[in-house]
């Protein structure tokens, strides 16, 4: 099989084993894995069918174990966050995955939309190859650490109120959970003010503002809160 760009098997297994940390047994499988259909019929389809399977799972316990309160509602939310083909793209390119893609008169540097559709298999189709060339335990610990930062990200922007949000991220972390404060500044009764404050562990100074409601007030702090971790990763 020709590789393109004279891409040798030595230079995929080291590209992958230097951004997947996995060393492949088996190099014919490894080749399959970064074939395209281009190619014939000896190609990463397969692959990438396994690969989407086990990624969905590993995501699936990995939601399980760190978010115990949830329902399955908001499971399924936090799941489609982390997976779908737009953050399987990024973190394949992030992986620079393109760089081993094996094909023939398919030029995806030109192309964006196909660019993000590939690469997306690709990273289904690798991970597919390492299941079967090792097992599911070493395949659930290279998807922690390529989706770790991802799933607290999304915990941060998923469709919830701020409050919960951070409160469930702090879990998550096995972190202590906020304490809010309330002190009624000076104010007209029809027209109350209160100053809200919160600290938590990760932050080093008080968050606060001031608001007409308590509940409003809790809300906004724990949104800056939740601005301010996002910003800093």
């Amino acid at each position: 099989m020709d590789l393109k760009k004279h891409k040798s098997e030595n230079y995929i297994k080291k590209h992958i084993k230097s951004f997947f940390h996995y060393d492949y047994a088996d190099e014919q499988l490894m080749i399959e894995s970064v074939t395209h259909k281009s190619c014939g019929k000896k190609n990463y389809e397969r692959l990438e069918f396994l690969g989407d399977t086990v990624i969905q799972l590993v995501i699936t316990e990995i939601l399980l174990e760190k978010f115990s309160d949830s329902n399955e509602g908001e499971l399924t939310r936090m799941r489609q966050h982390t997976v779908n083909r737009t953050t399987l793209s990024k973190i394949a390119l992030e992986l620079h995955v393109d760089r081993i893609l094996i094909c023939h008169n398919l030029d995806i540097e030109d192309n964006d939309s196909l660019k993000k559709s590939i690469t997306a298999e690709l990273l289904e189709s690798i991970i597919g190859g390492i299941y079967l060339d090792s097992n599911y335990q070493k395949c659930k610990t290279i998807i922690t650490k390529i989706f770790n930062e991802l799933i607290d990200s999304n915990m941060l922007t998923a469709g919830k109120d701020p409050k919960t949000k951070l409160q469930e991220f702090l879990q998550s972390k096995n972190l202590k959970l906020p304490v809010y404060k309330k002190t009624k500044i000076r104010s007209p009764d029809h027209n109350p003010k209160f100053k809200i404050t919160c600290k938590i562990s990760v932050l080093d100074k008080i968050i606060s503002t001031t608001a007409s409601t308590v509940k409003e007030g809790e809300q906004i702090v724990a949104q800056k809160i939740l601005d301010k971790i996002s910003h800093e990763k």
